[in-house]
């Protein structure tokens, strides 16, 4: 069983999977109270919470995070190479008017091809840098479903003038990792709606060839404090 969730005033994709009674939640973006509880109501409907999975340190992503994981005393499973960008979350949800975010939660890391279990569900972490440098997507080859968190959308990618973003590290991650995924695969992104990998192999703008934006298109968004 796979359900999905909207959280916080970005609209974030949050996912739960329940399989044989346990059950991962991927991106808790819960971000008041009540969505908080309105999750953890869903979490105890379904199972016994496992795992906590992060496409990538966004504060949207990951606003419930601390609440889930001491409440449960389950752990974060994240990529090492986005400590920079989980660590300054904070700092990036002020800029977008947002309260702060809680990051000091137990971790651990993930890294490209590591697989977690839920019930009878296999998952399997892919890097996918460019949005952020620790981006991953979350893959189960057996269900045929993608978490693509902010790499991939219905129609477009993700977007790389945050700190860490890198238009180029991002259509590699994408044509390389996910385009080579089975058509049929289902994607469950960050945000919006839903959509294919053969859907997208056909009709993503951003896949057709020679269309970079310029550079100065965009002004990237700078961080203080980076290493």
């Amino acid at each position: 069983m796979i359900k999905g969730f909207i959280f916080n005033p970005i609209e974030t994709n949050c996912y739960l999977i329940a399989s044989g009674g346990k059950v991962a939640v991927v991106d808790p973006g819960c971000y008041s109270p009540a969505e908080a509880d309105f999750l953890e109501k869903a979490v105890g409907e379904a199972g016994h919470l496992t795992h906590i999975l992060l496409t990538h340190g966004h504060p949207d992503h990951c606003f419930g995070a601390a609440r889930l994981s001491r409440k449960y005393g389950v752990p974060v499973t994240f990529s090492p190479d986005d400590a920079y960008i989980l660590e300054r979350s904070g700092q990036l949800a002020g800029l977008f008017g947002l309260d702060s975010v809680d990051t000091g939660f137990e971790k651990i890391p993930a890294k490209d091809g590591d697989a977690v279990k839920i019930g009878d569900i296999e998952l399997k972490a892919m890097a996918t840098p460019g949005h952020t440098p620790g981006g991953l997507c979350w893959f189960s080859e057996g269900e045929k479903v993608l978490f693509s968190g902010d790499t991939l959308f219905a129609g477009t990618i993700g977007r790389t003038d945050l700190p860490g973003g890198d238009y180029d590290v991002l259509m590699k991650s994408v044509l390389e990792k996910l385009m080579t995924l089975p058509e049929d695969t289902m994607v469950l992104p960050g945000h919006g709606g839903d959509t294919t990998i053969g859907r997208e192999a056909a009709t993503n703008p951003f896949l057709e060839p020679f269309n970079e934006p310029e550079a100065g298109d965009v002004e990237p968004i700078a961080l203080e404090g980076r290493d």
